[in-house]
């Protein structure tokens, strides 16, 4: 995987994250790493005490439809719990390893601060942004961390059940991301790329999905980096879809940091060089006919 490091390098590659990237991630709610799908749908439910199913989109929807009626109390007790859950105490190595690496951008499903956190723990300052937010104040070179489903930052009784995208009817509205300036943005960061790294994604979200879906070209420089598999099965439903639309690797998030940090010196020092998927090298498109060059050289 030393080539993969390498484009990487150029400062060209996009990092996409997703759950399992920040899964082991320590947050100030009760020290311990953050909830996936079903736990958290079981914090909830015992919030608002009901069966919450192991259902998140569910519980989060009955929640607030339901418990929340003629209790803004509970409603408050709900959002200040997400706060501590998805605030992040303290980044993990492995996270500051892959933050060293010189991404052009990153974007993730997430909610928590992890990125932004692990950045700053190795003097690397990435900005918050909901696709609310306006790109045209940003600059192209600007480090940012572009949040697809909100931020916790901005959690409040407002943005619950709307952008940030927790309960079934925020999932109801794809064209939010759609209709955002940052989804041109994404679609040619995809584009001019030298790679395409998703950490712990599970392409949940079909938004992303159909973009991967609708421009096949991409899938050369997609690679997926996922936890490892220890039944050593490579015929799940999962498996199929990562390679459907890229190369997948299970090495999961230690072992990408790890491949980081044994080329560190590729990461650091490595010069800035043109590379972009969109190009190819104008010899290649004379097929090898050198005197076809040479006669365009001198018309």
């Amino acid at each position: 995987m030393k080539d993969i490091i390498q484009k990487i390098s150029t400062g060209k590659a996009i990092l996409f994250v997703g759950a399992g990237f920040s899964r082991s991630g320590q947050n100030i709610y009760n020290n311990r790493e953050l909830p996936l799908a079903k736990e958290l749908a079981k914090i909830i439910g015992k919030i608002g005490d009901f069966d919450d199913e192991g259902d998140l989109k569910f519980a989060t929807d009955f929640f607030l439809n339901e418990r929340c009626k003629n209790n803004s109390s509970l409603l408050n007790t709900l959002i200040q719990n997400l706060k501590d859950i998805f605030t992040i105490k303290e980044a993990k190595e492995e996270h500051k390893s892959i933050m060293k690496a010189p991404w052009k951008r990153v974007y993730t499903t997430n909610y928590d601060d992890l990125v932004e956190l692990a950045a700053r723990s190795i003097g690397k300052r990435y900005e918050t942004i909901d696709i609310d937010e306006s790109s045209e104040k940003y600059t192209p070179n600007a480090k940012i961390c572009v949040h697809l489903n909100g931020t916790i930052n901005d959690l409040d009784s407002t943005t619950i059940n709307s952008k940030f995208k927790l309960s079934s009817s925020s999932y109801l509205s794809p064209e939010a991301f759609t209709n955002s300036s940052w989804h041109y943005i994404f679609r040619k960061d995809l584009e001019l790329s030298s790679k395409i790294v998703f950490i712990g994604y599970s392409l949940y979200d079909i938004e992303i999905e159909k973009i991967l879906f609708e421009n096949p070209s991409f899938r050369d420089k997609v690679i997926f980096i996922e936890r490892e598999n220890k039944n050593n099965s490579d015929t799940t439903k999962e498996d199929y879809l990562f390679r459907k639309y890229g190369t997948l690797y299970r090495i999961g998030v230690s072992g990408f940091a790890s491949l980081i940090e044994e080329n560190y010196d590729i990461t650091s020092s490595a010069e800035e060089v043109f590379y972009t998927e969109a190009f190819r090298k104008f010899r290649d498109l004379l097929h090898g006919d050198e005197t076809l060059l040479l006669k365009i050289l001198y018309v």
